[in-house]
């Protein structure tokens, strides 16, 4: 079976040279967080393309297409030395079973195999969870989660795939330019009906590749089926995007400290 969840803006379809019983799906935006764009925070965007397959997040692109920074006339900067320093664009995930380690580009840097984690030292409960979420954001969902993950401090951030950016950060070496200030996070929340599935379907091929995952406000794992959960019948595109439960993203080193604050029992990642 083949499906597509994609922004309005672009369509895609994915071929499955897989069995019958099988099934696949793209979700994309064309491009993530376009409000940036319009603001003139070009470090945000980006184009998102993720690919499932059985419901899991098996590769991902994630495209930062615009310059940065600009020069004071509002023009991409056109000096060698600007140039060198530009955002680097493009991070690809390929991780499926036949593959013996993931096949990860990161910041436009190759990582050799086998692609691990940077070794960090797993959180505990001392640990100040890093929590990048959205400035804007004041509902009651997110403030509960806020003082449940205590000790916690806040990474403010635009763009649903910029944020979950920080968390790739932490996991990942790659580069970017010294002039875009990131701060590395363990933790992304979002509140319900947001965002959709085809804004955290790219990282989330990344992070799962890397043995984390992305949940729910109660702690169960985000997969992407094609089919209503109640009623077992093929659902509508919009059914398939939604995300009506909220989103907790979370690095390999915080996934069992978050558990833990937030009350969650930890299933074996599928």
């Amino acid at each position: 079976m083949c499906r597509r969840v994609t922004h309005p803006a672009l369509t895609l379809r994915l071929s499955c040279a897989q069995t019958r019983t099988r099934s696949c799906d793209v979700a994309s935006a064309s491009l993530s967080t376009s409000s940036c764009f319009v603001g003139g925070s070009w470090q945000a965007p980006m184009t998102l393309v993720g690919i499932t397959l059985d419901v899991v997040p098996i590769a991902g692109v994630m495209n930062r297409i615009f310059c940065y920074p600009l020069t004071g006339a509002g023009e991409p900067a056109k000096t060698e030395l600007q140039e060198k320093a530009r955002v680097p664009g493009l991070s690809v995930v390929l991780n499926t079973p036949a593959l013996t380690s993931p096949f990860v580009v990161f910041d436009g840097v190759l990582m050799p195999a086998p692609v691990r984690p940077e070794p960090q030292p797993e959180c505990t409960r001392e640990t100040a969870l890093a929590v990048c979420r959205s400035s804007a954001t004041k509902e009651a969902f997110l403030q509960r989660l806020l003082a449940e993950l205590k000790p916690c401090s806040s990474v403010s951030a635009r763009g649903a795939g910029y944020k979950q950016y920080h968390l790739l950060k932490k996991m990942l070496k790659g580069r970017h330019a010294p002039q875009e200030p990131i701060t590395p996070a363990d933790v992304f929340v979002c509140p319900p009906a947001t965002i959709k599935k085809w804004d955290c379907c790219a990282p989330h091929a990344f992070l799962y590749a890397l043995g984390s995952d992305i949940f729910d406000q109660d702690g169960t794992p985000l997969r992407y089926p094609l089919v209503g959960t109640c009623t077992g019948t093929a659902a509508s595109s919009s059914e398939i995007a939604a995300l009506t439960d909220g989103l907790v993203a979370v690095t390999p080193y915080a996934m069992r400290e978050v558990a833990r604050r937030l009350g969650w029992t930890l299933a074996p990642v599928r």
